[in-house]
């Protein structure tokens, strides 16, 4: 079980902010223009942040952890904004994206 609660870890981390960028892709040919801007926006964001912070990357390559967690600003202040603000774009924008979908039903 903690095997498969792993790989399902290991894959959401990548398969939800992917998803949102191909469900904005496709809301701004079809006429969701701004919920799919916003969910291209949380899409990027969220791979952006993946990318940034994975094992081994250039961006954490000569610092003591590779975690956002434990990026203090007094340490790594590009880090530790990279860390705080693009997951905040990405909550922010998946939420405008769902008041604009309700919002354009009504």
């Amino acid at each position: 079980m903690n095997d498969i609660a792993s790989l399902w870890a290991y894959i959401s981390i990548w398969l939800f902010p992917a998803a949102w960028l191909v469900l904005g892709l496709v809301g701004l040919f079809r006429g969701h223009r701004g919920a799919g801007a916003c969910l291209v926006l949380a899409g990027a964001a969220a791979l952006l942040v993946r990318v940034l912070f994975a094992p081994d990357s250039w961006f954490t390559r000569d610092w003591a952890t590779d975690s956002p967690m434990n990026v203090t600003f007094s340490y790594q202040p590009l880090g530790f904004l990279v860390a705080n603000v693009l997951p905040a774009v990405s909550n922010l924008s998946l939420l405008l994206a769902c008041v604009l979908l309700l919002r354009r039903r009504d």
